[in-house]
């Protein structure tokens, strides 16, 4: 959220399936050990299935806004 400069508060009003949300909660889902119920909290996407829901079909995507999200969070060069 940091690298798009976004707060938990500006999350809100955002669709729960809108990209902006999926990628953040596929990187946190596959590569760290916290909740999926924390990461719903956090990312407001509602019930905490969305979640694991949202991994399937990020890494998956081959649309160009997801791609660059996800090379951010990755750390792989653009």
């Amino acid at each position: 959220m940091r690298s798009r400069e976004l707060r938990e508060a500006d999350l809100a009003p955002w669709p729960k399936g809108q990209a902006e949300k999926l990628v953040p909660a596929w990187w946190l889902y596959s590569r760290t050990a916290v909740s999926r119920r924390w990461i719903a909290a956090k990312l407001r996407m509602g019930y905490e299935t969305r979640v694991s829901q949202a991994a399937s079909p990020v890494e998956k995507s081959r649309a160009r806004a997801v791609a660059e999200m996800k090379k951010k969070l990755t750390g792989q060069a653009p």
